[in-house]
C-alpha cells in the first residue's frame, strides 16, 4: 500500500489494540507533523513518557523531558537500555530518580 494507506492501517491497528487493552481509542492522539520546537512544546499535553525497552529512547526522551513530560524508564543491562536512567540522573532530582524502574513489574506499577 501507499504510505498514507499504510499509515491508516497502522492507526486502525493501534486503536484496536488500545480498545482490546481497555483503553478508549479516542485517548490516542495522532498529531500532524510539525517543526521541532512546536513538537517539543506539545509534549506537555501528555501525562507520562513511557520509555521503550530493551532499547530505550534517546533523542525522543530528551525532547519529551525538554517539553516538560516526565520520563519513566526501565534500567537495563546494556548502554542502549540505560540512556533514560542517565538522562534522569542528570537532572539531579529526587523525583526524577523515582521514575527509574528496575523490573518490568515495577515499571507497570509506577506507570
Amino acid at each position: 500500500p501507499s504510505i498514507p494507506a499504510a499509515a491508516e492501517i497502522v492507526k486502525k491497528n493501534l486503536q484496536i489494540a488500545a480498545r482490546d487493552a481497555g483503553i478508549c481509542p479516542d485517548r490516542i492522539v495522532f498529531a500532524k507533523k510539525v517543526g521541532r520546537e512546536e513538537h517539543i512544546q506539545r509534549m506537555a499535553a501528555g501525562d507520562l513518557f513511557l520509555d521503550t525497552f530493551y532499547y530505550g529512547a534517546h533523542t525522543t526522551a530528551t525532547d519529551a523531558m525538554r517539553g516538560g513530560l516526565p520520563l519513566l524508564t526501565l534500567a537495563g543491562e546494556s548502554f542502549s537500555s540505560r540512556v533514560g536512567v542517565s538522562l534522569l540522573h542528570g537532572m539531579n532530582s529526587k523525583k526524577a530518580t523515582s521514575l527509574v524502574a528496575y523490573s518490568v513489574d515495577e515499571f507497570v506499577e509506577i506507570a
